[in-house]
C-alpha cells in the first residue's frame, strides 16, 4: 500500500480515496437536498402536477378536492406554507416526512464529516499561508457552484413571477416573500377593492 505525504503528515491512498468519495457524496447530498426535481410529471399525465422536491411542490391550475375554496393553485409552493395546510397531509404522507427527516440528518452528518476531514488534513498546514489560501479558494468555488445551481433551478420560477406581478390585470397583491403564492384570479376583484 503506497503512502503519500501531504504537508507534514503521511496518508494512505485509501484515505485519499475515501476523502474524495466523501466530498463527492456531500456535493450530491447538497444538490439533492436543494433540488425541486425529485419527481417530474410524465408527458401523458395531467398537467396540474409539474414536479416535486424534498421541500417544494410545483403545480399548474391544480384544484384539490379537500380544498373548500377550490382555488386553482399555480406555481411552486413550499410544503409548510399556509396555502398548503388544507391538503398537506394528502400531499406529504408520513413516510415522506420521514424521508425529509433522514435527508436532513444525512446532510448534517455529511457536512460534519467533511468538515472533520478538512480539519484533520489541513491541521498540519496551520501556519502555511498558501494552503490556507487554497482552502479559501476551494470554499469560494463550492459556494459559487452551489449558488449557480440554485439560480439555475429557480430561473424558470423567477421569470414566471415577474410576468405575473407586472401584469396590470393581476388582482392580487405581492406575497409576503415566502414563495410563489398565486391563483388564477381572472375575473375576480381583490379583497382590497
Amino acid at each position: 500500500m503506497s503512502i503519500f505525504r501531504f504537508g507534514h503528515a503521511e496518508y494512505s491512498i485509501n484515505f485519499f480515496l475515501a476523502s474524495s468519495l466523501m466530498f463527492l457524496s456531500t456535493c450530491c447530498c447538497i444538490s439533492a437536498f436543494a433540488s425541486p426535481y425529485w419527481t417530474k410529471r410524465y408527458q401523458d399525465t395531467p398537467k396540474d402536477f409539474q414536479n416535486i422536491g424534498l421541500w417544494e411542490l410545483c403545480l399548474y391550475k391544480y384544484r384539490h378536492y379537500k380544498d373548500d375554496l377550490q382555488i386553482p393553485y399555480t406555481g411552486c409552493f413550499w410544503f409548510w406554507t399556509n396555502e398548503m395546510y388544507r391538503f398537506r397531509d394528502w400531499i406529504i404522507p408520513s413516510w415522506f416526512k420521514w424521508v425529509q427527516a433522514f435527508a436532513t440528518l444525512g446532510l448534517i452528518f455529511t457536512i460534519m464529516t467533511i468538515s472533520s476531514l478538512i480539519v484533520a488534513v489541513f491541521s498540519s498546514f496551520r501556519w502555511q499561508w498558501r494552503y490556507q489560501l487554497l482552502v479559501c479558494i476551494m470554499s469560494f468555488v463550492i459556494c459559487v457552484l452551489f449558488a449557480g445551481e440554485i439560480q439555475f433551478l429557480r430561473e424558470y420560477t423567477e421569470d414566471y413571477i415577474d410576468e405575473m406581478y407586472h401584469h396590470k390585470d393581476f388582482p392580487y397583491s405581492l406575497p409576503n416573500g415566502s414563495h410563489l403564492q398565486l391563483t388564477e384570479g381572472h375575473g375576480r376583484l381583490s379583497r382590497s377593492h
